[in-house]
């Protein structure tokens, strides 16, 4: 094989494995899209588990906090986390997310965001 030849078949290679790379990612745009349109604000805090069990995402319970960066006061907060997107990749990528909750066990607000983490 001729130098071009083999260097046009490498640059195919690689641009094919970048479009499967991409292709099976799942963007925050689409997880917040689902989370408004399957569990929508004022959402029992037993439907939410539904949902996140039905994503197969690890869960906490609803956790009473002091603090959080993310949400003003004493918030009540499940923790969420879709990991291992991408299985292989010497960065593994996770969807985390948290959900807060009003004094009554209803959804009130929530966060999405990818998360890196080494081997």
């Amino acid at each position: 094989m001729t130098r071009r030849v083999l260097l046009v078949v490498m640059l195919v290679t690689l641009l094919a494995a970048a479009l499967i790379y991409l292709r099976n990612r799942i963007t925050l745009a689409d997880m917040n899209s689902m989370i408004a349109k399957e569990i929508p604000s004022g959402t029992e805090v037993q439907m939410v588990f539904s949902f996140l069990d039905s994503l197969r995402a690890e869960h906490s319970g609803l956790v009473k906090t002091k603090r959080d960066a993310d949400f003003d006061g004493e918030p009540d907060l499940v923790f969420a986390a879709i990991r291992d997107l991408r299985r292989g990749n010497p960065l593994a990528e996770g969807i985390f997310m948290k959900f807060r909750f009003d004094s009554a066990g209803r959804l009130t607000d929530h966060r999405v965001r990818y998360v890196y983490t080494g081997p």
